[in-house]
């Protein structure tokens, strides 16, 4: 993928915590990027699994994703920010 389609992303609200934290971040794609703050693109912390909200599953591009499992491993301390978005957007 051309790098200049990635954005290094905040797993976390940084206008609240003006703090960058370890492992507080993930490569993104730009439109994901801006999905994930949003939260129409979640992160089941439990598995791992993409989870798309119902608005964006008919855009092919990102229904694809919709019950995918992420590609990376993450370490301990980025999957504490997964939880805390997904309980911010799913709960």
């Amino acid at each position: 993928m051309p790098h200049q389609v990635l954005d290094a992303a905040h797993l976390y609200s940084y206008s609240a915590e003006e703090f960058h934290h370890p492992h507080g971040g993930m490569l993104l794609r730009k439109d994901m990027h801006r999905l994930f703050d949003l939260g129409a693109i979640s992160v089941n912390p439990e598995d791992h699994r993409i989870d798309v909200s119902a608005e964006f599953r008919g855009v092919p591009d990102y229904g694809v994703l919709h019950g995918a499992k992420l590609r990376v491993d993450l370490p301990a301390k980025a999957k504490k920010w997964l939880r805390l978005h997904w309980k911010q957007w799913r709960s």
